[in-house]
């Protein structure tokens, strides 16, 4: 059995929990805090990165979100995530690929950024009239509050029509895997 080792908040561990789920692959999930870096884990990804999947039984040690995504969709015909023509599959490719690299970009400059920054006044003008002015704290504060709003809407829409909600919604969702 395939074990998985994510850490619940990373969203390239949710891309591949979703996957997994999409397509009926039973795994196992490990906790792996990225600050630990516990011995054990570093010998399966010396880069100490969530996710990695292994079956221990296969011999079979997968790395990163999008190859272990890119292996499961070639080798589980269950719900095909990247269908169609080679240019629609292409696509799905380029805007996997560019929502990466958003992610990580965005991680680092948050994970960069002094906390002095988050201070700073931003504010928003219509013209030369200022309509509202806040720390810039605050701001992210309310689009992460923003998100989880919109994300609590569609649980409420999901439940309405008697879709489970997917685990990667948290240890209120409907699948029990989240860990």
């Amino acid at each position: 059995m395939w074990q998985l080792y994510q850490f619940p908040l990373c969203p390239f561990s949710r891309k591949v929990r979703l996957l997994m789920a999409e397509k009926g692959i039973p795994y196992e999930l490990i906790r792996e805090n990225p600050w630990d870096y516990r011995e054990e884990f570093q010998k399966l990804n010396p880069a100490v990165r969530t996710p990695v999947l292994r079956d221990e039984g296969r011999g079979i040690t997968l790395i990163d979100s999008r190859a272990i995504c890119e292996y499961l969709e070639e080798t589980n015909d269950k719900n095909p995530m990247i269908n169609g023509t080679a240019t629609n599959r292409a696509e799905i490719r380029r805007l996997v690929a560019l929502f990466d690299e958003n992610v990580r970009s965005a991680r680092e400059a948050i994970r960069t950024t002094p906390d002095s920054d988050y201070d700073v006044l931003w504010s928003l003008k219509r013209g030369d009239q200022v309509l509202m002015s806040l720390p810039r704290r605050v701001l992210v504060r309310q689009h992460i509050n923003h998100l989880i709003h919109h994300r609590g809407q569609l649980t409420v829409y999901l439940r309405l029509r008697d879709v489970p909600i997917p685990s990667i919604y948290g240890p209120t969702a409907d699948e029990r895997s989240f860990m």
